[in-house]
């Protein structure tokens, strides 16, 4: 493993965590797409190590919380200015602390609207962050234009994230040395192409590779001469717009007027001609307020602002804003974020073994070889079509005159009868002293997949579980006081063959690597967390596994209960499969790796979340499949919806909502599938993937089947 202070990746965008927030924003979106394209049974392309090191180190240093805070309380100015008669000056910068966002103008404001305020000589906006209900705001992305789409973060200080609005400057010249400025321009270039608060804004590469062109808003040219006529045309259009409609410039026309004011912003590396900047200077002081600036790496003749670079100092003049930024963004930086938005991009799907990783928990396709004398799936079915319980959603005796059985249980005991004949445990796996004797390094061979061999009932818990398919819990438990201990033992449930003490520190710890002494401390607390069971260490010294880390087969995962179900359940068909899915689903509780208090940002990157994302995928398809040919309806919707909590943009369960709600009888909701799935995809795909067509064949075939049905006067 590459030393963290050396690596490559440590180094992309530090020192900007709005920056890094817009490519992971992208990267999400792109692996959403992935899985909508993925064919069952199949993984979503994930990226190689090298790679794995940009993403750690891009997710580790995103504010994802202050790039939502800045674009939807933007928009809320936005909305704010909408309200006056008067129109706004230039803004030429934005501040954002824990506590407050300040919108700095070139001039005066009009007095703001509550809760916004005017300080500081009357010059700036401001808004106390306490006072904004974040969840009535998410909603302003897609009522309300971003109305700074140019603005880009410049670095910190004393706590405070500086952004500077490039829209309205005409000409910026960088001031820094060559190298230095190419990595100033390269920085501005993916944050320009990726932030969320910048909805439309038309970038142009001069003097780029081809390694980010492909994202949306960037185009490239080969020479600011083969452009510089067509922004001419551009900008002074603009200004004819802005004279005869009044506004003095894009800003306030964007806010404050319907119409499309789309900037457009060129980040030059190249050398300038005479001619083209004479027309540079021209264009920059007869019409730099409408919408096209020009950012050049040296002097530019009459520029309007500069940005001066000088070790880990920014200055912008003369507006005399200063900050500190670490490190900007080199070529190869920024080759490694392109190849890494590539490989996301990519819906050319991979089989499980190729998806990039070796993770251990990849449920089989078939159940392993074992010792134990599997009985057929004929068998199986036949017990199961002789038995009183055979109805699907019907209650299970579970002895004569016994408590009704639920699902799990039901399913429990098909998987205790395929797992085991007459439910007897053997030897080899069982729970008896020498089997359960792992401490020394030995391993019982498996007799279910995915590495459960200690599963043998659904319907019977383990004294501690670890869940991830939905809030990250450790159940059997209490508390732990340390957080870094309760993250350490999910790692290691998601490594179940351990992990050294490097690797774990990688993980736990990506903003830098800890002491070795931090790490046996977290791992100490967790050990004494966990305790024991029969009389076993759930977490064991590592001298005893070869000096890995690494949980005892007695702590169960919901995960590794989950894939043991569905891959038995491919052994079946009809109601025994449909149980065993059930009771497998029924352990998803809402999104993979939620909740509060550990950033879980490795499940992302080193693929887990998008191996379980697919897995829960194809049980819920499999499950309505069969659902769906015995006329289940309740229980095809059922998977359906249970899947959209992991996977909301997936069209394949707004397919099966659509089925179902049509044999049900219910045309509305087969409009609710459509337009919930329409609005999915406006707000969290696009612009990278559209409706499926086969999505949109299918609604239009059971609308004119309810139509001739209408016709005829026959009801469904």
């Amino acid at each position: 493993m590459k030393d963290e202070a050396g690596s490559t990746a440590t180094v992309v965008l530090a020192g900007s965590g709005l920056a890094a927030a817009g490519v992971v924003l992208v990267l999400n979106r792109l692996r959403r797409v992935q899985q909508r394209r993925r064919r069952p049974g199949r993984r979503i392309r994930m990226p190689d190590a090298e790679l794995l090191e940009t993403e750690r180190s891009l997710r580790v240093g995103a504010d994802e919380v202050g790039a939502e805070v800045l674009d939807v309380v933007l928009r809320s100015m936005a909305e704010a200015a909408g309200q006056l008669d008067q129109a706004l000056p230039d803004v030429v910068a934005v501040e954002l602390d824990p506590s407050s966002l300040r919108v700095i103008f070139a001039a005066p404001p009009p007095s703001p609207p509550k809760p916004w305020e005017a300080d500081q000589g009357e010059r700036l906006w401001q808004l106390q962050l306490d006072d904004m209900d974040l969840d009535e705001l998410r909603t302003l992305p897609g009522q309300i234009a971003a109305p700074l789409p140019a603005l880009v973060s410049l670095g910190g200080r004393d706590g405070t994230q500086v952004l500077v609005n490039l829209e309205g400057t005409g000409v910026t010249e960088i001031v820094a040395d060559a190298g230095q400025a190419e990595e100033v321009l390269a920085a501005l270039a993916l944050e320009l192409t990726t932030c969320p608060w910048g909805d439309a804004v038309d970038v142009v590469l001069v003097g780029f590779g081809e390694e980010i062109e492909w994202l949306e808003r960037a185009r490239r040219a080969e020479s600011l001469g083969d452009v510089v006529a067509a922004l001419e045309h551009d900008a002074y259009r603009l200004a004819e717009l802005l004279d005869s409609s009044g506004w003095p410039n894009v800003v306030s026309a964007r806010v404050q007027a319907a119409g499309d004011w789309v900037p457009t912003v060129v980040l030059c590396s190249t050398g300038l001609d005479d001619d083209v900047e004479e027309r540079l200077a021209k264009l920059s002081g007869e019409v730099r307020h409408a919408g096209v600036t020009v950012v050049v790496a040296g002097e530019v003749a009459e520029a309007q602002r500069r940005l001066v670079v000088e070790g880990d100092s920014v200055r912008v003049e003369p507006l005399g804003l200063r900050a500190r930024r670490e490190r900007w963004l080199d070529a190869d930086q920024l080759q490694a974020v392109a190849a890494l938005l590539e490989v996301a991009g990519d819906t050319n799907d991979v089989a499980p073994g190729e998806s990039g990783l070796d993770l251990v928990f990849e449920a089989s396709e078939e159940p392993v070889e074992s010792d134990v004398d599997w009985p057929s799936s004929e068998a199986i079915d036949e017990e199961w079509a002789d038995s009183d319980w055979s109805t699907p959603g019907q209650p299970v005796p579970s002895e004569p005159g016994g408590e009704a059985l639920d699902a799990r249980e039901r399913a429990g005991r098909v998987l205790n009868g395929l797992v085991y004949e007459d439910a007897r445990v053997p030897d080899s796996v069982g729970l008896s002293d020498q089997s359960n004797g792992l401490s020394n390094g030995a391993r019982p061979s498996p007799a279910v997949p995915s590495r459960a061999e200690h599963l043998v009932d659904l319907g019977e818990e383990a004294e501690v579980e670890v869940r991830v398919l939905g809030p990250v819990q450790v159940v059997g438990r209490g508390p732990v006081k340390r957080a870094k201990s309760f993250e350490a033992v999910v790692y290691l449930a998601m490594h179940r063959d351990g992990v050294d003490s490097d690797k774990a520190r990688w993980a736990l710890w990506p903003e830098g690597s800890k002491q070795r002494s931090t790490w046996d401390t977290t791992v100490s607390v967790a050990r004494t967390w966990l305790g024991e069971a029969n009389g076993i260490l759930l977490l064991p010294k590592t001298y005893h596994n070869r000096g890995m880390y690494r949980l005892e087969d007695l702590i169960s995962t919901d995960y590794e209960r989950f894939g043991a179900a569905v891959a038995l359940a491919k052994r079946l068909d009809g109601p025994p499969a449909v149980a065993l899915l059930r009771s497998a689903l029924e352990r998803v509780r809402g999104p993979l790796f939620d909740g509060e208090g550990c950033k879980w940002e490795w499940p992302s990157y080193e693929g887990h979340k998008a191996a379980l994302e697919a897995q829960v995928v194809d049980a819920v398809l499999r499950m309505s499949d069969l659902c769906l040919e015995a006329g289940d309806v309740e229980g095809a919707t059922w998977a359906a919806h249970r899947g959209q909590r992991v996977s909301p943009c997936d069209e394949r369960f707004t397919r099966v909502l659509m089925h179902s709600a049509d044999l049900a009888g219910n045309p509305a909701g087969v409009d609710a599938a459509m337009d919930d799935i329409l609005e999915k995809v406006e707000a969290d795909i696009e612009p990278y993937d559209q409706v499926h067509p086969e999505t949109l064949a299918l609604y239009n075939e059971l609308r004119r089947s309810r139509k001739a049905l209408a016709g005829s006067g026959r009801a469904r």
